[in-house]
């Protein structure tokens, strides 16, 4: 039994380190220069990035298989995935089946390469009646529902009687594991993917989308919530009977993983915010780095309508 593991180990690891490989080879010119696509948000070049934001509907197959390929190298390279699963199923990206045409992809880039440095995704929730609330016990669920419970999210004020149709569900949100911490557009690629968000959410979105509801890591995406001063309702529920899916067992066996939800009608809270942040971004270089990283004193996260209904 020892030498079985001891030939598999590094069949799963060359395997493992191939489909990383090919994550981070993705390159998305294309994309970011055809004017032609209908993008919900569109920045050209910023010092170095360019940022789209588009529905399903607008990615050819190609263009949607690298970025689930982008994703789930990332995922791997960071340690979340159960890589002897991967292995066995040969796996190399994402399955296209588990995403929904309006679901929408942010994906930031190198404005000279086209290469993926940040993605995230704001995800529907498919074949929903236009007529179903939160609160009703018939309708589908969110997968952080499925994950924690619906209980999870069931004693937060005004929630319950939200349309299903008008709530969003985030994630995921992975950033390009290959770049190192001093990597100048390594740090300003997920800084531009939540302008995008936050921007969208006050815009285009903004009848479209009355809550927004996930899975964070407090130390990780909740830090980059506060930086942009959202208005996040975090639910510290117990999650030791979270359904985990078995390919995500690591991510959840080394990180403390909370619901959160916010709604979209408290977000103007952080225009001030978004301003300032968007000032750094013009500045180029150096510059901009060290106004970026002074404004992380500015961190915090405004109250939230979701407050407990029961506190």
């Amino acid at each position: 039994m020892s030498t079985t593991l001891d030939t598999r180990i590094p069949d799963v690891d060359a395997h493992i380190q191939r489909v990383i490989d090919e994550a981070s080879a993705q390159r998305l010119p294309g994309l970011f220069a055809d004017d032609r696509i209908d993008a919900m948000y569109r920045l050209h070049n910023r010092n170095g990035i360019s940022v789209i934001a588009v529905r399903t509907t607008e990615l050819n197959e190609e263009y949607l298989l690298q970025i689930m390929s982008f994703r789930f190298g990332q995922y791997l390279a960071a340690g979340y995935l159960n890589t002897e699963l991967i292995h066995d199923q040969r796996l190399k990206n994402e399955p296209l089946s588990g995403v929904s045409d309006g679901d929408i992809h942010v994906i930031a880039a190198s404005a000279e390469t086209g290469e993926i440095l940040c993605y995230g995704a704001i995800r529907e929730l498919p074949e929903v009646p236009a007529d179903a609330r939160m609160r009703d016990s018939s309708r589908p669920l969110f997968r952080n529902e499925k994950l924690f419970g619906r209980s999870a999210f069931a004693d937060l004020a005004v929630f319950p009687n939200l349309a299903v149709a008008h709530v969003r569900e985030l994630g995921p949100f992975v950033k390009n594991q290959q770049k190192g911490v001093h990597d100048e557009l390594a740090l300003r690629a997920p800084i531009e993917t939540f302008v995008a968000g936050t921007r969208m959410f006050l815009g285009a979105l903004r009848s479209e989308i009355q809550a927004v509801i996930g899975g964070l890591e407090e130390a990780v995406v909740k830090r980059n919530m506060a930086y942009f001063h959202w208005p996040v309702l975090v639910v510290h529920a117990d999650a030791s009977s979270a359904r985990v899916d078995p390919f995500l067992l690591p991510y959840f066996q080394n990180h403390t993983i909370y619901p959160f939800a916010m709604s979209t009608a408290d977000l103007p809270v952080s225009v001030p915010r978004l301003a300032a942040i968007e000032q750094a971004l013009a500045l180029p270089g150096r510059a901009g780095v060290v106004a970026l990283l002074a404004l992380k004193a500015g961190s915090r996260t405004p109250d939230s309508r979701f407050s407990h209904a029961r506190e």
